[in-house]
């Protein structure tokens, strides 16, 4: 029980002191107060005599107790997709999606599928309010991040009618680790949850937005579900899997461990990382971990330029096709 309370509390502190960073330039988008949608938090139009060039966008999705801004923050305040990745990809522009994932004190009666449609809305609007026209997109998912955006693909790839043209323009997906079918501290939480919750059904129902974690349980029917449905929907795309090596204290053991961080297609990139679940998506300046991330998030905007322009994907031939996923 003490380690419970000790959960709660801290997980309710972060949650109300957390200070989001200031963005820096004035063609950004200001975050309203709830940090809920898409944002723009940096953009590098580039040399045009500078090459290559990188015309993405690149979108970043928080996981659970995240938050769209702080979640991508080192305490010393650097803010690695806003500070360091554009300066590194020249033509690029960087968002960040926000949701309602917090565990602690949370009213929002949204899921997993709400908050993909969500995403999937917003990205819409997004290409339909570009005078450019819709841009290739690269997702950058921390987590829970990585089951939205799955559900988001399955939505899309269902809803060719509405989505078609947001579906065309994903080129990639860089999943830091994202628990693919699931994990056991979120079987853990779940416990915990039915325990805070019915300790304090007398004061104020549904502390613990308990939902969030049965989602993330161990093998749950609907990571399996989602598992099964996204295979295929990755297969036209790059995918890059990072996974921990490092416990998170007080926790002895990964939070995400290599088997659940693995999607298994045959195309996906593998690299571990000397960090823990939390470290994994914040990086304090531009090192070797950073390196690995920007990295792998180059190779996958360096293939758009030759295969997989959002307007022109639909018409690769089947050569080109199998080019792109042996590379």
């Amino acid at each position: 029980m003490p380690l419970f309370r000790r959960l709660k509390e801290k997980i309710r502190g972060r949650s109300r002191s957390a200070d989001r960073p200031q963005l820096s330039s004035d063609e950004t988008t200001t975050a309203t107060s709830s940090s809920i949608g898409l944002f723009l938090v940096a953009k590098n139009p580039g040399n045009q005599h500078e090459r290559p060039q990188y015309p993405v966008d690149i979108i970043a999705v928080h996981g659970l107790n995240g938050d769209a801004f702080t979640t991508w923050t080192h305490p010393n305040g650097k803010m690695w997709i806003r500070d360091f990745l554009p300066g590194f990809l020249p033509g690029c522009r960087v968002y960040t999606y926000g949701y309602p994932s917090k565990i602690f004190f949370n009213p929002s009666l949204s899921r997993v599928q709400e908050y993909a449609r969500g995403l999937l809305s917003s990205v819409r609007d997004l290409q339909d309010d570009s005078e450019q026209g819709p841009r290739s997109i690269i997702f950058v998912c921390h987590s829970l991040g990585g089951i939205v955006c799955k559900q988001a693909l399955v939505f899309a790839h269902e809803d060719n009618i509405n989505y078609g043209a947001v579906l065309s323009s994903i080129i990639g997906v860089t999943f830091l680790g994202t628990p693919h079918r699931g994990s056991n501290l979120a079987t853990f939480g779940s416990i915990a949850a039915n325990i805070i919750n019915t300790f304090s059904a007398v004061i104020q129902p549904a502390i613990v937005k308990r939902d969030l974690l049965n989602h993330l349980n161990f093998d749950s029917d609907e990571l399996q579900n989602l598992f099964l449905s996204s295979r295929n929907r990755l297969a036209s795309i790059a995918v890059v899997s990072f996974y921990e090596t490092m416990p998170m204290p007080p926790i002895s053991s990964p939070v995400v461990d290599r088997a659940s961080a693995i999607i298994g297609v045959s195309h996906e990139d593998i690299i571990p990382l000397n960090e823990n679940h939390r470290d994994l998506c914040r990086f304090p300046s531009e090192n070797e971990s950073y390196k690995a991330v920007s990295r792998a998030i180059r190779r996958i905007a360096y293939r758009s330029s030759e295969l997989a322009r959002p307007l022109e994907r639909p018409s690769i031939d089947s050569s080109k096709r199998c080019e792109y996923l042996l590379h």
